[in-house]
């Protein structure tokens, strides 16, 4: 698969603010390098494509989210730059986005399910930080780098994406020094340090492939607006682990290599709900439904080649093949 157009736009170097730019030059060009790089990356992927490759494929699709995170991530920079407990943190990212191995690990922690949500859910420069602090934390173990970071935790509880959770004896100041694949946490309330509980997530293997996490302890994951479940206990998740195991079996045995096609989206987190909120099939007629879903492609397929986009035609077209495929 070819690499991402202008994917190096998005390599945190050419995304620090313009501020240490013109530490350089007085008089910088208004079309840099970074800024001419960004705008023709664009133009590429729109203007010289009949549609954006995302769009159409799902080995183009998981590098775009991807970028969307370090994009959302750079502009918390722009906006945190020059307070002590970031710039270490961010220091560590750029560290981390060099080197053979370690972008792809790095990608892996800012590609989680909950990151890009919880970044676009809040306008608070201050409540970002927490999170892209335990974010770096989290993708330098994977990584096995080392750093020491600290900052001011407003929860009893820290989150480490695709890792686990530290339960803390209480709010406050942590000091987190990572080494080795490893870390140690601690508060820094100046008396005596009670253990602290690591909870790690999870992982299950229900098929063929890559592991999927079970993450039930994001304090992120209700996003989505489904209800949710506490952190489910070692017998639950055990429980939970053969439900969809179970769940894998079924789809291969009624619709073999269904897994594999092309339209469907590779999971990488699984999320448990309470029992009773997900879809459950004696709730509503199966034929009204897909009369309902007929109706509507019918509708779409009605539209005037004026009143959809390019992607949405293509969309509509990809829909009508994929219900004859299914139903005549």
């Amino acid at each position: 698969m070819p690499r991402l157009p202008g994917r190096e736009v998005l390599r945190w170097r050419a995304l620090r603010p313009p501020i240490q730019r013109r530490a350089r030059s007085t008089t910088p060009p208004f079309f840099c390098t970074d800024l001419r790089a960004l705008v023709e990356g664009v133009a590429e992927r729109i203007t010289e494509r009949a549609l954006v490759p995302s769009v159409t494929g799902i080995e183009e699709l998981r590098p775009a989210q991807t970028e969307l995170s370090r994009l959302l991530v750079a502009d918390a920079h722009r906006r945190l730059a020059g307070r002590p407990d970031w710039d270490t943190a961010w220091e560590g990212l750029l560290g981390l986005n060099e080197g053979e191995t370690n972008p792809a690990v790095l990608d892996v922690v800012l590609s989680h399910t909950y990151l890009s949500p919880s970044l676009l859910g809040t306008s608070d420069m201050q409540g970002w930080v927490p999170r892209l602090m335990s974010t770096v934390v989290a993708a330098s173990v994977r990584a096995g780098a080392e750093t020491t970071l600290s900052w001011d935790e407003p929860s009893a509880e820290v989150y480490l994406p695709t890792l686990g959770t530290v339960s803390l004896p209480q709010r406050g100041q942590v000091d987190f020094v990572v080494a080795d694949h490893d870390f140690r946490c601690r508060v820094l309330s100046g008396g005596s340090e009670p253990p602290l509980e690591w909870r790690p997530l999870m992982r299950a293997s229900p098929a063929d492939g890559p592991s999927l996490l079970i993450d039930d302890a994001d304090p992120c994951r209700a996003c989505f607006g489904a209800s949710l479940t506490g952190p489910l206990s070692p017998s639950d998740l055990a429980l939970f682990c053969k439900g969809l195991q179970a769940a894998h079996d079924l789809l291969d045995e009624r619709r073999p290599g269904l897994r594999d096609s092309a339209n469907v989206l590779f999971a990488t987190t699984v999320t448990p709900l309470p029992e009773g909120s997900g879809l459950r099939i004696d709730q509503f007629s199966v034929d009204e439904e897909l009369r309902r879903a007929r109706h509507a492609l019918e509708s779409l397929t009605a539209l005037s080649a004026g009143e959809l986009t390019e992607n949405g035609r293509h969309l509509v077209r990809e829909l009508n093949e994929e219900w004859r495929a299914l139903h005549d």
